[in-house]
């Protein structure tokens, strides 16, 4: 009798799809749109050596980074090894475009970013007295503050000369 009660069960449940078919019942999930990939724009002055931190937020996949078509190449380097950083090479503008991959469950994003860097600020060129003695040997100019090449120029000649090198002496 049991074993007439087991077999009765069983066909019930086949015929009633509770376990043998191939269905398992879950649909399979299409990806969705991404919720949002945002990236601060880059604004800064230029300063040698300056790294500058990209602010992504958003991600939910691999990320990958380029120049956009038609943007400097001169102004930012891209790092090979963080994606979340720029070196900075020159003042100018550039675009570029940082790409989310997107995951399972939800598409790939990009956006452009506007790069913007300013030429360096001006420190002030300084430059101490000197105070020359009738037949003094000629002294060095030493100006703090410089970034380039300088020329030298008085003012008012006469007493005095200074070399493009910057030397003074007395005439």
């Amino acid at each position: 009798m049991r074993a007439i009660l087991l077999m009765l069960c069983s066909l019930l449940l086949c015929a009633c799809g509770g376990g043998g078919g191939g269905e398992s019942g879950e649909k399979e999930t299409q990806p969705v749109a991404h919720p949002g990939l945002t990236v601060s724009a880059v604004s800064a002055a230029y300063r040698k050596d300056l790294r500058l931190p990209l602010q992504i937020d958003g991600v939910v996949g691999p990320l990958s980074i380029s120049f956009a078509p038609g943007a400097a190449l001169d102004v930012v380097a891209l790092s090979a090894t963080r994606i979340d950083e720029l070196q900075l090479l020159h003042a100018g503008d550039t675009e570029l475009v940082i790409e989310d991959k997107g995951n399972a469950h939800y598409l790939g994003a990009s956006v452009r970013v506007p790069v913007h860097i300013a030429r360096a600020d001006r420190a002030p060129l300084l430059l101490n007295d000197i105070n020359l003695q009738l037949g003094e040997e000629p002294r060095q100019l030493a100006p703090a503050g410089v970034l380039g090449r300088l020329s030298y120029r008085l003012d008012a000649p006469g007493v005095i000369s200074v070399s493009d090198q910057g030397l003074v002496e007395q005439r």
